[in-house]
């Protein structure tokens, strides 16, 4: 195990846990992660946990790690989804959110959407994402939204509604959808509408998430566009079984590649590798 300070558990039974799941050899921009963790932890005032799941072949950098770190090691590569999963069943603290390896939190937006959280009465509540560099996430939300359960199935669009791994949620409520589902990419889309699916939840119109464009991403892979096609077809097969179920009608999935094509395209799509997507996982 390497922590910043030794313990068989993060945290407590309050307060937050960032969970994430890391290949050794894509960890090189964690150092800077946990530098924008431990201001995010100045500035909520609160003593946040971080879930480090090493989840790949290869020898894990020796970093500098905050205080209430944990690093689990499975056996064997378990995928993105499984790797989270692990750091969920790890979690001791009320509220957990994804934070990928190479992402930044920001202070100041996380600060305001944690004081907002208690007033919203929800077991989720997502921010906003923007990409470093410069520009935000097309997956944006301008206003604070309610949505009412299963409310997003019916206005799934691309882009989304927020950014779906910029999400802050009840560790007891995603234990209670199965935490995420196992799907190749959008697992934290699958996540969202798990969530959507049994409770009501919110968007803030906070950044509280920035986001790398880098080589080694998931979404610069070749095939990450026919991946994320067939996971969305797949998404559209859960959500209407589970709608048939409750007498509710159909929905569409759309077409995952829609927000790539859009005509007038942000700046910031000048800064991402050729032929790769300016945005996260969605």
């Amino acid at each position: 195990m390497h922590s910043g300070e030794s313990a068989s558990r993060a945290g407590s039974l309050s307060g937050l846990t960032f969970i994430t799941a890391v290949l050794p050899s894509a960890s090189e921009h964690l150092p800077a992660t946990a530098a924008s963790i431990e201001e995010a932890r100045d500035a909520i005032a609160e003593d946040i946990s971080w879930i480090i799941v090493v989840d790949g072949p290869g020898e894990f950098p020796s970093h500098r790690l905050p205080r209430n770190t944990l690093v689990l090691r499975p056996d064997s590569p378990t995928g993105l989804a499984a790797a989270r999963n692990a750091g969920l069943a790890a979690a001791r603290t009320e509220w957990i959110m994804p934070l990928d390896a190479d992402d930044l939190i920001d202070a100041a937006g996380f600060s305001a959407l944690w004081s907002l959280l208690p007033s919203l009465d929800v077991d989720w509540c997502a921010g906003n994402v923007e990409i470093l560099g410069g520009g935000r996430s097309p997956h944006y939300s301008p206003v604070l939204r309610h949505f009412g359960r299963r409310e997003l199935e019916s206005c799934w669009t691309t882009p989304f509604a927020f950014h779906a791994n910029a999400v802050v949620v009840r560790r007891s409520r995603a234990l209670s959808v199965g935490g995420w589902p196992p799907l190749a990419v959008s697992e934290d889309l699958g996540l969202v509408f798990a969530l959507n699916r049994a409770v009501p939840g919110a968007a803030a119109p906070y950044t509280i998430m920035h986001y790398r464009l880098w080589p080694k991403q998931m979404t610069q892979a070749s095939d990450y566009r026919p991946r994320k096609a067939d996971c969305f077809r797949l998404l559209g097969e859960w959500i209407n079984a589970s709608r048939a179920e409750e007498g509710l009608p159909p929905v569409a999935a759309p077409d995952p590649l829609a927000s790539y094509r859009t005509p007038q395209r942000p700046a910031y799509w000048q800064t991402a590798a050729p032929g790769g997507p300016a945005s996260g996982r969605s």
